[in-house]
């Protein structure tokens, strides 16, 4: 009977972490989790809400500047993406994952040399990071290193896994930096 009386708060994530929420409402932990189901699902402004909720009860929290982070980028709110992203990286300097969305943030706002040292950073912290790799090799190609890009993009392919959503892409820009290489 209690299971069944539980399935509606498992509807989705939404659901879960709001019933959550009205048994602890001061938790940094629901209001992220639900704040990551918001982004998942579009709502932006939610998750921006929900996160800026989990960091005024956890500052020293990581996750929620992902988040927010993240959530920002996506309504073009480049500079306060990019202070999330640097509150992460001082929170957590060995998540390579702060160091990616940092240097595409910075991409976004024409700081590509802050990319580069960036994506370089989160290969320093996990060298098999796929994005990093690709953020890389797409500014080396810009710079016109096509050797370090074909290279980089190499890597990303090797340490991706199979069903990676951007293998396809990367390939398609291996084979034109290859391409390139051998018309110069």
């Amino acid at each position: 009977m209690l299971t069944i009386r539980q399935i509606p708060v498992w509807k989705d994530s939404i659901t879960l972490w709001t019933h959550q929420l009205r048994f602890d409402p001061d938790s940094s932990l629901a209001y992220n989790s639900r704040g990551a189901a918001r982004q998942d699902l579009g709502d932006a402004a939610g998750a921006i809400e929900d996160c800026t909720k989990a960091i005024e009860l956890d500052r020293n929290s990581a996750d929620p500047y992902l988040n927010r982070g993240l959530a920002r980028a996506q309504l073009g709110d480049f500079d306060g993406a990019l202070r999330d992203f640097d509150a992460l990286v001082q929170l957590a300097p060995k998540r390579a994952d702060g160091y990616v969305n940092r240097g595409v943030t910075r991409i976004q706002r024409g700081d590509l040399a802050g990319a580069y040292a960036d994506f370089t950073e989160a290969l320093k912290q996990d060298e098999g990071n796929p994005r990093a790799y690709v953020g890389r090799g797409r500014l080396r190609a810009r710079r016109g290193d096509l050797k370090g890009a074909a290279d980089d993009f190499e890597r990303a392919l090797r340490s991706a896994p199979e069903d990676w959503a951007q293998r396809r892409e990367t390939q398609m820009l291996l084979d034109r930096a290859r391409q390139q290489l051998r018309g110069s």
